[in-house]
Formats: C-alpha cells, sequence, structure tokens
C-alpha cells in the first residue's frame, strides 16, 4: 500500500502514463483495500495534470511570439504547427480521462476535476480560437491582397 502511495503522490512524471497505471490495476481483482486506494489516486493523476498544463501554457506564453520552428517551413505554419504539438500534448490525457470520468468526477477529486478541466478549456480555446485562427486570419487576408 506504502508503494502505491508513493508511486503516485511523489513520483508521477506523466499523468497519461499514471492514468494508464492505473487503469491496468483497475482490471486486475484485487482487495476492496487496495481498490479503494488506487479509487483515490485518480486526484494525483489530476494534479500531475495541472501541473502539466501550467507548464504548457508558460511554454506558449513564453514562445508565442517567437516560436521554435523547423528549418524549411514557412514562418507562419511553423508557428501553427509549433501551437498544434502543445495542443496535442494536453489534448492525449484528456482523451484517455474521458474513458473513466465517473472516476475523475468522485467526491474528493471534483473540484481538482473542475480546475483542471477549466484551464485545459482555456488554454485550448488560446492555442486555437487566440492564436491559430489569428496567425492564418493574416496569411489569408495577406495572401488575398497580393492575388487582387
Amino acid at each position: 500500500m506504502d508503494l502505491i502511495r508513493d508511486t503516485f503522490s511523489k513520483q508521477l512524471t506523466s499523468s497519461e502514463s499514471a492514468f494508464d497505471l492505473l487503469r491496468k490495476f483497475q482490471d486486475i481483482d484485487t482487495r476492496d483495500k487496495i481498490k479503494q486506494l488506487l479509487d483515490e489516486k485518480y486526484k494525483d493523476v489530476l494534479i500531475q495534470y495541472n501541473h502539466e498544463l501550467k507548464n504548457m501554457e508558460n511554454l506558449f506564453k513564453s514562445g508565442k511570439d517567437n516560436p521554435p520552428i523547423s528549418k524549411n517551413m514557412p514562418f507562419d505554419a511553423g508557428r501553427i504547427a509549433w501551437a498544434r504539438s502543445i495542443m496535442g500534448r494536453i489534448k492525449a490525457p484528456i482523451k484517455k480521462f474521458k474513458t473513466k470520468s465517473e472516476k475523475l468526477y468522485q467526491p474528493e477529486s471534483r473540484e481538482t476535476f473542475k480546475e483542471v478541466a477549466t484551464k485545459y478549456v482555456k488554454l485550448a480555446k488560446d492555442l486555437d480560437k487566440g492564436y491559430e485562427e489569428k496567425i492564418f486570419d493574416k496569411w489569408r487576408d495577406e495572401n488575398t491582397n497580393k492575388a487582387i
């Protein structure tokens, strides 16, 4: 039991892999006490994902004006690809979380779940509507004017 507690509270590096591990444990027939402890660890996974969201948000804020772009990629396309890569990193865990949303929305983790969901939606909107769409609209307007 201590191994489970320590693993999910101190050694998490990826919310996605921790969630996968929890799902694998759920399929194993174990004692009720261990199942209960595993159910409680979903909150730790949400807390880890919250940290990952903060890191991705900081990465986006610090690099949105001058993101790293591949050498042979046009500037605007590179910026959009960079934003989509961040979006992919935050979206993959959410897709997995949806498969066990009842576990994530238990009373002990409900507030954490709401906070994480709100932060995810805000960052996803910033990346999609606030960043990618503006780049595309600017590119379209410039090229439409050149074509006319």
